[in-house]
C-alpha cells in the first residue's frame, strides 16, 4: 500500500464520522431517547474537528504540530467520554465506586504518559487510553452477565455503542502498542496497511454508533 492509497482509503473511512454526528444529533432532538444519549453527539462532533485539523495539517495550512498536540489532547476528551458513558449505563451514581477510583487512576496515569509521549516523541499514550477503554467495556460485560436479561440487547443502544468501543478499540491495541518497533522492520507499505487497519477500528466504532441511533429512530417508528 502507497502513502496515497492510505490518505484516500482514510478519507473514505472518515465519511462514518459524519454520519455518526448527523445521525445522533438529529436524535438528540427527540424526546423518546434515553437521558444517556441525549448529549451523545459531541463525541463524533469533535472526532469531526479533529479530522477537519488532520486535513489542514495535511495541507500544510495549519502550524507544524498544531495537529499533533490536539490529536494527542483529544485523547483524554476521547477518554473521559466514553469511560462516563460506560458509568452513566451501569448507573453508577456512587463516585467512590471501583470504576470510578480505576477511572481517576488510569486518568493520573495517562497524564504522566502523556508528558513521556511529549517528551520522547512515543505513542503510549494512544495504546493505554484504548487499553484503558476495553477494561471498561470488559467489566461491563461482566456485569451484564452476571445479571437476569430482562431486556433484549439488540434493541439496546447502549449495548450497540459498548461493543463498537470495544471491537473498535481492541483493533486498534495492537498497532499503537508495537508501532514503533513496526516501524524499524518492515516495509512502508505494511506499515501503512497497518495504520489502516487501526483506522478501521475507529471507524467500526462509529459504525456502531450508528446502529444504536438507528436502532431507536426505528423502535420509535414501530409504536
Amino acid at each position: 500500500m502507497t502513502r496515497t492509497e492510505l490518505d484516500v482509503a482514510i478519507s473514505i473511512s472518515q465519511i462514518f464520522y459524519l454520519f455518526s454526528f448527523i445521525i445522533s444529533f438529529y436524535a438528540s432532538r427527540n424526546f423518546f431517547l434515553p437521558s444517556y444519549l441525549k448529549r451523545f453527539y459531541w463525541y463524533p462532533l469533535i472526532g469531526l474537528i479533529v479530522i477537519i485539523f488532520f486535513w489542514l495539517n495535511f495541507f500544510k495550512i495549519t502550524p507544524l504540530y498544531f495537529y499533533y498536540y490536539l490529536n494527542r489532547f483529544s485523547l483524554l476528551f476521547h477518554y473521559t467520554f466514553l469511560a462516563f458513558f460506560i458509568f452513566k449505563v451501569l448507573n453508577n451514581h456512587d463516585f467512590f465506586n471501583l470504576e470510578k477510583i480505576l477511572f481517576i487512576v488510569f486518568f493520573i496515569i495517562l497524564l504522566c504518559v502523556q508528558v513521556y509521549d511529549y517528551i520522547n516523541s512515543t505513542y503510549n499514550s494512544f495504546f493505554l487510553t484504548n487499553t484503558f477503554l476495553v477494561i471498561f467495556c470488559i467489566n461491563f460485560y461482566y456485569k451484564l452477565l452476571n445479571t437476569t436479561p430482562v431486556i433484549a440487547l439488540k434493541e439496546e443502544p447502549f449495548f450497540w455503542i459498548i461493543s463498537g468501543v470495544f471491537l473498535g478499540m481492541g483493533i486498534t491495541i495492537p498497532f499503537y502498542a508495537f508501532q514503533q518497533y513496526l516501524f524499524q522492520f518492515i516495509s512502508n507499505s505494511l506499515f501503512y496497511l497497518l495504520i489502516l487497519i487501526a483506522g478501521v477500528g475507529y471507524s467500526l466504532m462509529h459504525i456502531f454508533f450508528i446502529k444504536a441511533f438507528l436502532c431507536k429512530t426505528l423502535q420509535r417508528k414501530e409504536l
